[in-house]
């Protein structure tokens, strides 16, 4: 009898000590997969956000017609959450501003401003929109975010009636700065870690025609 009870003991004290290696080896991994998994964050876990952007600009032009131009830019946004002592995680609250560049060119022109078949002395026409906008997001689920963002547009015209937009800018030339208020949307998602899309439909409402303008985004979380 002594030696089946040393046998069992020996087993015993062997799944004890396999128990406790296997209990190791398992918060280890947990450990490196959390690790891993902090250091590629989901669009939830976004504290800066750097993306180029590319989409569409909608207005009315010189001759009085909605026109659609390209446009392409970068925009940048910062989550300030964290320093308010809000769960970052979930709530997105911080500054959204940017750099959109868009071809106006003569109205009748293409998607791009060119290939106009009528000369109205703007080919060679340029716009320019900065964002000054504050955002507030919320995150149902790591891998989306809901948002609305709002402030001003300063927007640039090299050739000030290229567009209308109100405030006697259709009687001149000359290029003008001039921040008109703007609302919109924005829906930011990760398609996998690292990497963030984002849509962001936006309204810029001037003293004539309001503007329309939509932006797609492709950057890496950080």
């Amino acid at each position: 009898m002594k030696h089946p009870v040393a046998i069992l003991t020996a087993l015993s004290a062997m799944m004890v000590f396999g128990a406790q290696a296997f209990a190791a080896t398992d918060s280890t991994e947990m450990s490196s997969t959390s690790e891993a998994s902090s250091a590629r964050p989901y669009i939830a876990d976004e504290m800066i956000g750097i993306k180029p952007a590319v989409g569409f600009v909608g207005y009315v032009d010189l001759a009085g017609s909605h026109a659609t131009r390209m446009s392409y830019g970068i925009t940048g946004e910062f989550n300030l959450a964290s320093p308010l002592s809000m769960d970052f995680t979930r709530f997105f609250v911080g500054p959204e501003t940017g750099f959109v560049f868009s071809h106006l060119g003569n109205p009748g022109s293409d998607g791009v401003g060119s290939s106009s078949d009528r000369d109205y002395g703007s080919a060679g026409a340029n716009m320019f929109m900065i964002p000054v906008n504050a955002k507030v997001g919320y995150s149902p689920v790591r891998w989306m975010r809901i948002g609305v963002h709002g402030g001003g547009n300063v927007i640039y015209r090299s050739i000030a009636n290229s567009m209308r937009l109100g405030d006697h800018d259709t009687d001149g030339t000359d290029s003008r700065w001039k921040m008109y208020p703007n609302a919109g949307a924005d829906l930011d998602f990760s398609p996998a870690r690292n990497v963030a899309i984002s849509l962001r439909p936006d309204w810029t409402v001037t003293n004539e025609t309001s503007m329309f303008s939509g932006l797609v985004t492709l950057g890496v979380t950080l």
